[in-house]
Order: structure tokens, then C-alpha cells, then sequence
């Protein structure tokens, strides 16, 4: 890759294309959104391979004053060892370019397509006016800009975060409308959804400001401006304070098993937590935070290797 001059990073973005077979595709995204960028898309069907595997691409970008060279250094790395793991002749392949912030857009526009987040709720693209003619009449739409911040309804963490939460609203009866934490909300697709289900008021954290950008950008467009509020914050530092009726936390394993006791700080007495972004595989340690966190578990829901739950503080 060639060195970038610091010159000309200023407000600039490394769009990172890394072509890789599919069964690694899931470990790969898991670890470049471990701190390291705030989104990846997945581009599938180009027919491509590598050696005798099917592949995709990730699409993600970073900012250019990062330390791109060792990311793509660590990643190639990946590659290597997971190649030999598997078998494979070839490692993964990685590419690299410099581009302005109104590039993103227009990089991540043909990839985003509309998908049902949950029963009658649907995320859409925020070009073009009305309803795509590929979703059902009838249906509610949330229109999103195209980001790099997690949280487009593509993953299935975020539908299974989504169907729960829906679930929990779907049991309120008669009572005050509740009000919502989202922690590491991404592109606020589920602190907006939230207004779509009842809640008075939804307060989304993000400390990444491409994402948080994003979020307050989709927020005004699908005019939620009155109901929610990003505020940009390390969930891992706030002190906890209780007052959320339902706490959305679409995050990953770690954040359970060593934070499971701040993230009950902020539920209100008989509140609710939707956790999301855990493998099938970690659910056992993660339910065992819970378990001393005062967390009971009431609902499960899972999509592929991918499980969530509905948890009430005890």
C-alpha cells in the first residue's frame, strides 16, 4: 500500500476492500469492528473466488490519520493463519484508496437494499421518493442514509435486537410511554424504530463520530428529532444512572461479560434489557453475566450463529 502523506489525510477517508472466502467472512467484519471501524458491508454474488472458495468483499473505510498499514497488515496476518487452519492455498486480498467524505455515500449506496426489520417495519434507502417497489404496500418504512455505522437491518443482530424490543413493546398495556436507552446506537435504526413502536423518548450513546453523524442525520430524516437524542460518550466510562424502561444494547460479547453490572445501573425498577451481538457459541458465559448481574432472562431469539435476549431486571 502506498504511504499517504499526512498532508493530505485531513478530513479524508481509506475505503478498505478485503476479498476473502465466505466461511471466514463472519470473523473477519467481527474483528475490524472491534474498535477499528464503525461499519462493514458485505459484497456478495460477484462470482469471484479465492483459490477453490467462494467469495465476498468487505467494504469498510477509515480515517485516513489512522494507522491504515497496520490494519492491513494484521488483516493480511489474519489471512495467513486462517488459511492454514482451513486448509486453503491462498490468503485473503486487501485493497486500498483514499477518498473524500462525499465519497461514502455514493461507495456504500449499491450495496444497501431494503430488508424487513421486523413484522411490517422496513428499512429503506433514503434516495428516491415513496416506497421501493420491491417491499409489500402497506408497510411502515425507516429511511436511512447510507454509512458506514452499524445497523442497517442487514445484520441479523440487528433484527434479532429489533425483534425483541418489538416483542417487549407488544406487552405494554396501557402504561406511560416508555422511555429508551440505545447504547452504541450506530446509525440510530433502533433508537428510531423505538419511536415507531411507543416510546416517549430515546436516547441513543455512540462514541464513534463518523456513526453518531450518521444517526443524527437519519433521525432528522425520518423527522424523530422530537422524541430521540445522540449524545457521543464511551458506554464502557458513563456512570449508570437508572432511568431507562428498555435498554437496547446490540453490542458484542465482551461488553456482557465484563459489563453486565453498569449496563443494569441504567435500567428504571422492572426494566428491560434487549442484548444482542452474541455468538451462538459464547451464549453460555454471557448467560451467566446475567445470571449475577441480576439479569432474568424471558425471551430468545436466534438467526443463524447469532443469538439475543430479552432480559428483566429481577
Amino acid at each position: 500500500m502506498p504511504t499517504i502523506s499526512p498532508q493530505s489525510t485531513v478530513g479524508r477517508w481509506v475505503e478498505l476492500r478485503c476479498t476473502l472466502p465466505t466461511i471466514w467472512a463472519d470473523a473477519v467484519a467481527e474483528w475490524l469492528l472491534e474498535g477499528r471501524t464503525s461499519g462493514v458491508l458485505v459484497e456478495e454474488g460477484n462470482g469471484e473466488t479465492v483459490g477453490p472458495a467462494e467469495a465476498v468483499t468487505l467494504i469498510t473505510a477509515l480515517p485516513a490519520e489512522a494507522d491504515v498499514e497496520s490494519v492491513v497488515d494484521q488483516l493480511q496476518a489474519m489471512g495467513w493463519t486462517l488459511a492454514e487452519r482451513s486448509g486453503l492455498q491462498e490468503a485473503l486480498s486487501v485493497e486500498t484508496r483514499l477518498i473524500a467524505p462525499e465519497r461514502l455515500e455514493a461507495l456504500l449506496a449499491p450495496s444497501f437494499k431494503p430488508v424487513e426489520l421486523t413484522g411490517g417495519l422496513w428499512v429503506v434507502p433514503a434516495e428516491g421518493a415513496g416506497v421501493p417497489e420491491d417491499i409489500p404496500p402497506g408497510v411502515t418504512t425507516i429511511r436511512l442514509i447510507p454509512g458506514l455505522a452499524f445497523g442497517t437491518g442487514s445484520h441479523p443482530s440487528t433484527r434479532l435486537a429489533a425483534r425483541l424490543a418489538a416483542a417487549w413493546f407488544g406487552r405494554l398495556s396501557g402504561e406511560r410511554a416508555p422511555r429508551v436507552l440505545d447504547l452504541g446506537t450506530g446509525s440510530g435504526l433502533l433508537a428510531i424504530a423505538a419511536t415507531q413502536w411507543g416510546a416517549a423518548l430515546v436516547v441513543g450513546v455512540e462514541k464513534d463520530r463518523m456513526a453518531l453523524e450518521n444517526a443524527q442525520r437519519n433521525a432528522a430524516l425520518n423527522d424523530v428529532g422530537a422524541k430521540v437524542a445522540f449524545i457521543a460518550a464511551d458506554l464502557t466510562t458513563m456512570e449508570p444512572r437508572a432511568w431507562a424502561d428498555l435498554l437496547v444494547a446490540n453490542l458484542d460479547r465482551d461488553h456482557f461479560l465484563l459489563g453486565s453490572d453498569r449496563l443494569v445501573g441504567w435500567l428504571a425498577s422492572g426494566g428491560a434489557m434487549v442484548a444482542s451481538g452474541v455468538r451462538v457459541e459464547h451464549e453460555g458465559p454471557v448467560l451467566g453475566a446475567f445470571e449475577s448481574a441480576g439479569l432474568a432472562v424471558v425471551e430468545r431469539a436466534d438467526e443463524g450463529p447469532w443469538v439475543a435476549f430479552l432480559t428483566e431486571r429481577r
